[in-house]
């Protein structure tokens, strides 16, 4: 049995697309931003672009949605055992969220069968609001199937009431079928990017050149009666990936930013999608550091982390050129270039600690 679910508490009406709709709703997004930074977006917009020294470094907010903390007790003693940081292609990229595209809507919703007109919905206790196409259950009004764009992040979603949760009743066990192996529901959502007008070319690859990707699933554990055995059966099972970064270096994400998410349960269905893909465009340069600057920040406490406590001494075994971003709910105006550097503590521990690039100066 598939259990509905419930629907967020939103008004929709229907809408007609007009290049006023579509100033409506910049207008909208605008407003619902603080006054600080959609004055620093209008002067943007008035500008065209920024020179890199105009373009300004993250605060506290920024990083700590992106990179984590600072902590009061750096390492005392840091040991060095990895190769040299990258010293070229740092730079500074504007990050603009995506627009509402009602031709991506239908085509997602005309693919998966989702029948409707495109709404405008408000949702009044998030303080947000959207597009959406939505498939009710007739007899209790409960969604079981929609296509949405969330206005006011830029994120982009297909989502069904089916978590995968089946059960034979006879035989007291899941009634699952199908359900996607690891690299059989890569491949199956490989095939799905082209639907978002996406490919493979958008997407980060590993140093052997694989894509990076790492996967989620959801189980129930049973009792079967015939065995007297306690088992464990997966009922979905969804494959992530994440945006290539325009000129190289790897990325690093807090929640759904720079990712796509594709989700799977019995018989191979696409139960969800998620994504959220900032524009990245080249806005300035920043400068590297060596790995006695990157030593010297460390110990003087100038990283992130998202660790509450690091270890006094630590050994720095890797060390990569990253852009962190963070999910569909920060407002991120900028990707900025950190040093990620990884290292181990005496008894093994391994920490991970983000060291920013120089970006000025």
């Amino acid at each position: 049995m598939v259990m509905a679910r419930r629907p967020t508490p939103i008004a929709t009406r229907p809408i007609r697309w007009s290049k006023q709709i579509y100033w409506k709703m910049t207008m909208r997004q605008m407003h619902q931003t603080p006054k600080r930074i959609r004055l620093t977006a209008a002067a943007t917009l008035c500008c065209g672009h920024l020179l890199a020294a105009s373009i300004p470094e993250p605060d506290t907010y920024i990083l700590e949605r992106t990179v984590g903390y600072r902590l009061g007790n750096p390492p005392r003693r840091v040991e060095w055992k990895a190769p040299e940081p990258i010293q070229t292609n740092l730079v500074v990229y504007s990050a603009v969220t995506p627009a509402c595209d009602p031709t991506l809507m239908q085509r997602v919703a005309d693919h998966f069968q989702v029948l409707g007109p495109i709404k405008q919905f408000t949702d009044r206790e998030a303080f947000g609001f959207g597009y959406l196409i939505e498939e009710r259950d007739p007899t209790n009004r409960m969604v079981l199937r929609d296509v949405a764009y969330i206005a006011t992040s830029g994120a982009f979603r297909y989502g069904t009431a089916d978590r995968g949760e089946r059960w034979d009743l006879k035989n007291h066990k899941p009634l699952v079928r199908g359900v996607p192996g690891k690299a059989e529901a890569q491949a199956m959502a490989i095939g799905l990017l082209p639907l978002l007008g996406i490919s493979t070319n958008d997407l980060h690859y590993q140093p052997d050149g694989s894509l990076l990707s790492w996967f989620g699933e959801e189980a129930v554990s049973y009792n079967d009666r015939v065995t007297k055995e306690r088992k464990r059966v997966v009922i979905q099972r969804s494959v992530s990936f994440c945006q290539r970064i325009p000129l190289g270096g790897t990325p690093s994400s807090v929640g759904d930013g720079g990712q796509v998410r594709f989700t799977f349960v019995s018989e191979g269905k696409v139960t969800g999608i998620e994504w959220f893909f900032r524009k990245l465009e080249v806005a300035g340069q920043a400068k590297p550091k060596s790995r006695q600057d990157i030593i010297k920040d460390i110990k003087a406490g100038r990283f992130w982390t998202w660790h509450q406590k690091i270890p006094g001494s630590l050994t720095v075994t890797h060390c990569e050129l990253t852009y962190p971003q963070g999910n569909s709910g920060t407002y991120q105006r900028y990707v900025w270039p950190f040093y990620m550097v990884t290292g181990t503590a005496q008894e093994g521990r391994v920490v991970t600690l983000f060291v920013p690039a120089k970006w000025r100066g």
